[in-house]
């Protein structure tokens, strides 16, 4: 098992990256105690699994530097990237909040007309004398307008 542990090809690993030692030890526990050269197999498995991650739009300095080093110029266009991509997503967001404060104001109109054009066909039903249609027509106007408020944008 060492020999093919040995002549399998040996993966590029970073060779100034060390783990906590309370992670070698945990690998160091689960090797069989009979095994020679636990603490070496340990390290060398450690170091396998071992990945990097980072979260946010550019990745860290040392890692822009090394895409320079196979890409010259790669790390700026990274970065160039990285500035239109958010120019673009606060435009969207500009925009968004734009055209929402426009869908608020064109409900408030028209809800505003709707109730204009109920009052009046109720005006016109109390000036004929239908005090019930009127009636309906305020209550049925007014429960709209009063719902809404309550419950407020939801869709």
């Amino acid at each position: 098992m060492n020999t093919e542990l040995e002549s399998a090809e040996q993966p590029n690993l970073p060779q100034n990256d060390s783990l906590p030692s309370s992670i070698e030890q945990e690998v160091i526990n689960v090797l069989p105690k009979e095994m020679k050269g636990r603490e070496a197999v340990s390290k060398r498995v450690t170091k396998l699994v071992m990945r990097r991650f980072f979260s946010g739009p550019l990745p860290p300095a040392g890692e822009l530097a090394k895409y320079d080093k196979y890409i010259p110029g790669a790390g700026q266009q990274i970065i160039d990237y990285t500035n239109e991509e958010q120019k673009h997503r606060h435009l969207m967001d500009r925009e968004i909040v734009s055209l929402q404060a426009k869908e608020i104001r064109f409900s408030l109109i028209l809800a505003f007309i709707i109730a204009l054009i109920f009052s009046i066909f109720a005006g016109i039903c109390a000036y004929n004398g239908n005090n019930i249609g009127a009636g309906i027509l305020v209550s049925a106007t007014l429960l709209g307008i009063i719902t809404k408020f309550i419950d407020g944008r939801k869709p």
